[in-house]
């Protein structure tokens, strides 16, 4: 199991709690896996954070490190049409999170095909499709594969 983390503390204290993570201290973006390493990536309440200056690189270091016939889990706020949002615990400055429908990204490459997506409504943890926009909260299992036809 590998996990990559850009705070130093985060990895002091996930090494304690889960010494049998390897953990490397990057960004999505920095990260540093040869390419097909692993056949299940996890992405958990991740891209929302990332800058939009960096999500391309990041996206494309994520596609790189999966094998193909391996799987993605997309677990984040994938909302129909894109949004961001000041994050309410830091009132004192500006602080973006962004929602998108982060899965779409994958699939738009032909490389990837959705297995399944659950919704849910973030705040109150209940498996949903009848939850607003500020609330909704997806996970989405992407396989990877050519699915392109010869023509």
């Amino acid at each position: 199991v590998h996990a990559v983390e850009p705070s130093q503390k985060a990895i002091e204290e996930g090494s304690k709690l889960y010494p049998f993570i390897n953990f490397q201290r990057a960004t999505g973006a920095s990260m540093n896996y040869e390419k097909g390493y692993f056949d299940l990536v996890i992405i958990n309440s991740v891209f929302h954070w990332v800058s939009r200056e960096n999500l391309l690189e990041t996206i494309t270091k994520i596609d790189n490190v999966i094998k193909y016939g391996g799987y993605l889990i997309i677990g984040d706020f994938q909302i129909w049409h894109p949004a961001k949002k000041n994050y309410h615990h830091i009132k004192e400055e500006k602080c973006w999170t962004y929602k998108l429908d982060y899965k779409k990204i994958f699939l738009a490459t032909g490389l990837y095909k959705e297995v399944a997506t659950l919704s849910m409504n973030h705040d109150n943890k209940t498996l949903t499709t009848e939850t607003d926009i500020h609330n909704y909260f997806s996970v989405s299992l992407l396989k990877k594969e050519d699915l392109y036809d010869t023509i």
